[in-house]
């Protein structure tokens, strides 16, 4: 765990393999697993409008192409430890709406579980919440990973521009960078070693397999540029846990 660097985990070992992608990536971004907050994958809109009141953020958080930077602030800040596996973010300016994250830990045999809380501060604000693991596509034996989605699951729709229309439909064939809406959980298999399988208190996911160091399987607490309307001192959670069974 890397407190300065957004609490990323940098290491995460079940069943005697190391599951995370490194820190030796050439992708300063995609390596181990870290919280999004207050918003997950990009957002297009630069104001934030909250209680009717606007909050411009020009200039703030811009990616390559524009945007807002993905997934949020928390990533990229310092945290603190606030107990055993517990370490909290207050999430400050350049971002407008204040609040706080909390991520706590609780590691045992083949099993992971991740607790994230976001608490509103003192006044309204929007916010999203989700968690971000890059996995590698080979361990230590075995073949590539296998990611399986339950074939129910739906994913946004998006326009020519890539902005979500609203809508769902009928779940692509991979490699995939969706928003996706499951209800069941998400099984990383590979062939030889053994299957992950992440559970967790939402119905929503990011699926991303089409880069070359790694996989993600990201809950998320909404669709994709959707943020929650949250009251002073509200809290949103999302609770993730990681199974892992070997191959026998």
């Amino acid at each position: 765990m890397d407190a300065i660097d957004g609490a990323r985990i940098t290491e995460l070992v079940l069943g005697h393999h190391s599951m995370l992608v490194p820190h030796d990536s050439h992708d300063a971004l995609g390596w181990g697993a870290f919280v999004m907050a207050p918003w997950t994958g990009l957002l297009r809109d630069r104001t934030l409008t909250v209680a009717g009141q606007p909050y411009p953020l020009s200039g703030s958080f811009p990616d390559s192409a524009g945007h807002l930077a993905h997934h949020g602030v928390a990533r990229g800040s310092a945290w603190q430890r606030i107990g055993d596996g517990a370490w909290r973010c207050e999430m400050a300016p350049p971002w407008p709406l204040g609040g706080s994250v909390e991520q706590r830990l609780w590691l045992g045999a083949g099993h992971l579980r991740i607790e994230l809380c976001l608490i509103a501060g003192d006044g309204p604000m929007v916010a999203a919440l989700g968690w971000h693991p890059w996995f590698r596509r080979r361990l230590d034996v075995g073949d590539e990973v296998q990611v399986e989605v339950d074939p129910a699951a739906q994913q946004q729709q998006r326009d020519s521009r890539g902005v979500p229309t609203g809508s769902w439909e009928r779940l692509s064939a991979p490699p995939w960078d969706e928003y996706l809406r499951t209800g069941a959980p998400v099984t990383l298999r590979w062939p030889g070693a053994g299957a992950l399988q992440i559970c967790s208190t939402t119905e929503y996911l990011i699926a991303y397999t089409a880069h070359p160091d790694g996989v993600c399987a990201e809950p998320v607490t909404g669709p994709a540029e959707q943020l929650a309307e949250m009251a002073a001192g509200e809290q949103l959670t999302l609770i993730i846990d990681l199974r892992w069974k070997p191959e026998t």
